[in-house]
């Protein structure tokens, strides 16, 4: 049996080694595309409900989103409560909370959509929009929502409750960590000049109403002030008699 010289079998190798390389690169590469993920228009991504039913991301445009990836079984899941604040108090400024459920992290949202649905009226009254459970860790199931918002921050998800502000023109993004809360200084700053900004091609938006008194001025009348006229109580005389002594 013939033995392959070393200085032939060499190249050979080389040259199938280097081949399988550009055969791989070729096969990871995208197609060409005229819009960068980050450039793609987030409101036309369809989406379903919690409940399965078909929806746009269209009917929020001009409006102020809070993108939240939740979970019923996280250490930040008590975050629903100032969520759904945040949602109550700024809704009719345009402010609007989108919640998609995620089993991504430590397996804390293994529930189907009725028990997650079920959780979150029951704990936390939650009445902003939730989203049909999704992936939102880069790869082949990674949703299109998290897909965009990461090709525009740079930054996607590490654990449950990250956090994306979009703004009214549907473009400018802003993330915030999971430990960030909806009722923290940062968070509440970022809102407030996100509404105070107008949608383009639209008047400006309302602004907020100051704060009002816990408790209305009571409407019971109040006692008239005693008059000074009126007669006064006479003090005891000095000479009143006394009891006799016994």
């Amino acid at each position: 049996m013939k033995r392959a010289l070393p200085g032939v079998v060499l190249p050979v190798v080389l040259v199938g080694t280097l081949m399988a390389a550009s055969s791989q690169l070729l096969e990871r590469t995208d197609p060409p595309s005229s819009k960068s993920e980050g450039d793609r228009d987030l409101l036309a991504i369809p989406v379903m409900t919690l409940e399965g039913e078909p929806a746009r991301l269209e009917q929020f445009r001009g409006k102020v989103l809070l993108v939240v990836n939740v979970a019923s079984k996280c250490g930040y899941t008590p975050q629903y409560s100032q969520l759904e604040e945040l949602h109550r108090k700024h809704r009719d400024r345009g402010l609007v909370i989108l919640g998609f459920p995620s089993n991504d992290f430590g397996s804390q949202e293994p529930g189907s959509s009725k028990e997650i649905r079920d959780f979150c009226t029951r704990q936390y009254a939650v009445t902003f929009p939730l989203m049909e459970k999704v992936v939102t860790k880069a790869g082949p199931d990674q949703s299109p929502v998290y897909s965009i918002l990461g090709a525009r921050t740079g930054k996607l998800p590490q654990w449950n409750f990250c956090k994306y502000l979009v703004e009214r023109d549907g473009k400018a993004t802003t993330f915030f960590e999971s430990a960030v809360a909806p009722g923290s200084d940062e968070l509440v700053k970022a809102i407030e000049q996100a509404l105070a900004k107008s949608a383009p091609g639209e008047a400006p938006p309302p602004r907020a109403d100051p704060e009002k008194p816990t408790s209305p001025p009571s409407s019971s009348p109040k006692s008239p002030p005693a008059s000074k006229d009126a007669p006064k109580t006479p003090p005891a005389t000095k000479d009143a008699p006394k009891a006799p002594d016994r």
